[in-house]
C-alpha cells in the first residue's frame, strides 16, 4: 500500500514539538476548542501541518502567508521545532 505524500499530516508529538507545548498540552488545547484544527481517525488523532500554520497566523496575528513564507525561508520548520515568537514577529528580545 502506498502512502500519498501529498497529505501534509502529524501527529500530536510533532505538532506539539512545533508548538513548544506537550503532548498533554495540546490535548487540552483540543479539550478546549483553542488549539489547530485536528481530525480523529478511528482512535487515533491527526493534525495537517496546514492547518498548525494557519493556528500560529492567527495566535501571533499575522497573515497566514507570511507563517507559509517564514517557513520557506527556515525561520518555521514544518516538521522540527519554531523559533520563538518574539523572532516570528522581528522583535528583539
Amino acid at each position: 500500500m502506498a502512502i500519498d505524500t501529498a497529505l501534509d499530516t502529524a501527529l500530536p508529538r510533532e505538532v506539539a514539538r512545533a508548538l513548544y507545548t506537550t503532548e498533554s498540552g495540546l490535548a487540552q488545547m483540543r479539550y478546549r476548542g483553542t488549539g489547530p484544527k485536528f481530525c480523529k481517525v478511528g482512535q487515533r488523532i491527526l493534525y495537517r501541518w496546514s492547518d498548525v500554520q494557519a493556528y500560529l497566523a492567527e495566535v501571533l496575528n499575522i497573515s497566514e502567508e507570511r507563517v507559509v513564507h517564514l517557513a520557506k525561508i527556515g525561520v518555521l520548520r514544518s516538521r522540527g521545532p519554531l523559533v520563538q515568537p518574539a523572532k516570528v514577529l522581528g522583535v528583539s528580545a
